[in-house]
Formats: structure tokens, sequence, C-alpha cells
């Protein structure tokens, strides 16, 4: 049971500690770029989308694209090279 405890409060920690990282980092962003709000929200979701944040490893990774400003509900068709 100890261990449990223990392993649980590490992770609590751990946790915690990326927490605060990237409420500092965001934070910075606010006062930098002077965003708010909604441009805030978007920001970060956009950052988190394209692999950013404090554990980022400086590649999104991944075949990872966004449209910004695209309908949704349109279609979208990938040309490719034979």
């Amino acid at each position: 049971r100890h261990r449990i405890l223990q392993n649980g409060r590490a992770d609590a920690a751990i946790i915690e500690a990326y927490v605060e990282a990237e409420r500092q980092a965001y934070e910075e962003i606010h006062k930098t770029m002077g965003l708010a709000g909604d441009d805030l929200i978007k920001y970060i979701w956009y950052d988190t989308l394209g692999g950013g944040g404090v554990s980022s490893t400086g590649s999104a990774g991944g075949d990872v694209q966004m449209m910004v400003g695209v309908d949704p509900a349109a279609y979208i068709s990938e040309v490719r090279a034979s």
C-alpha cells in the first residue's frame, strides 16, 4: 500500500510541474503577444495540435496538417503525384 501511495504522489508531483510550466509559458504568450480570451484559447489549442508544449521535442512528428479558416464540412481532395 505504501508503494502505491508513493507512486501516486510522484505522479501527482510530475503532473503539477508540467501544468505549472505550461501555465507560465502561456502567461508569457499572453503578455508578449497580447492574446487573451478566445484568441489565447485558440493559440493553446493550435499549439497543442501542432505538438507544442513544455515536453515537446520541437517537431510535430507524424503527418499533422491544420487548415485555418476552412469550413470543416468542405470536401478537400489531395492530389498525389503518380
